[in-house]
């Protein structure tokens, strides 16, 4: 087991093929905090800022680096979700709030007999405010990244979404033990967007579908300056940039679907 108290060592033997004698490693244990949270400044002053999993302290994490791209002078934000398989229910509700007014409802939940409770925004202290921003979604985004899409597609009329129509999960499991000691997963709650849309088999829908080209990956920043736009080989996000780049974000936004030098 390689599991044990911090600062311990533990000594790792590998067999290799085609090495006759085994290979050892003697590592010292130590917790290491990773953070959901990268970004990188876009040229333009876009901050494009990643979001891989709401795990525990993910909405912190997207706090600070909110925060230290407007304080580098950034003037819009691309907001990446895709791949994002979900996470903490808390943790969305919070991220969600950095991109939405105070007290607006970041989704609605509904239990069996019908009855649907809102869950609003709160003050976190870091929002967005009215830049400019898109939301970029795909497939892979499921569970809180679809609670957060809705939110700001319903909440933020400086905001777009781009991408794909997300995995559309937008339920509650609740497990139950039996007696046998195996236990029951069962569906006891549905996720509704702001105005009350399933999300479960459905998922939420882009303001504009761009696909990545085979052979394409969505672009990870790393938090090192400005990014050379060669080094970015992602659709996605170059549809994105040229929106950005036109004005055109928002609810009222004819040029999403052609921006400058993109075919549809």
């Amino acid at each position: 087991d390689i599991r044990g108290t911090e600062g311990s060592q533990v000594t790792l033997v590998f067999e290799r093929p085609a090495v006759t004698a085994p290979v050892s490693f003697t590592l010292t244990r130590r917790k290491i905090a990773v953070s959901a949270v990268s970004w990188a400044m876009l040229p333009g002053q876009i901050a494009d800022i990643r979001l891989s999993q709401f795990s525990s302290g993910a909405s912190q994490d997207l706090a600070r680096a909110l925060t230290a791209a407007k304080t580098a002078g950034a003037t819009s934000v691309v907001f990446d979700l895709r791949n994002n398989p979900g996470g903490y229910i808390d943790e969305a509700l919070n991220v969600a709030s950095l991109f939405v007014p105070e007290g607006s409802t970041i989704f609605i939940s509904q239990v069996r007999d019908g009855t649907r409770t809102p869950h609003l925004s709160t003050n976190v202290g870091a929002n967005i405010g009215d830049l400019p921003l898109v939301v970029l979604i795909n497939s892979g985004s499921a569970s809180s990244s679809e609670i957060v899409a809705g939110a700001i597609n319903s909440n933020n009329p400086h905001a777009a979404l781009i991408g794909e129509t997300t995995f559309g999960t937008g339920t509650v499991l609740s497990s139950y033990d039996l007696g046998d000691g195996s236990s029951l997963l069962i569906g006891t709650e549905l996720w509704l967007t702001p105005e009350g849309k399933l999300i479960k088999n459905q998922g939420v829908r882009p303001d504009v579908t761009v696909g990545l080209p085979q052979g394409q990956y969505p672009y990870v920043p790393v938090t090192n300056g400005v990014v050379d736009p060669a080094t970015i080989h992602d659709h996605q996000l170059e549809w994105a940039i040229d929106v950005i780049n036109t004005g055109q974000t928002g609810s009222d936004h004819p040029a999403l679907h052609t921006p400058p030098g993109r075919a549809s």
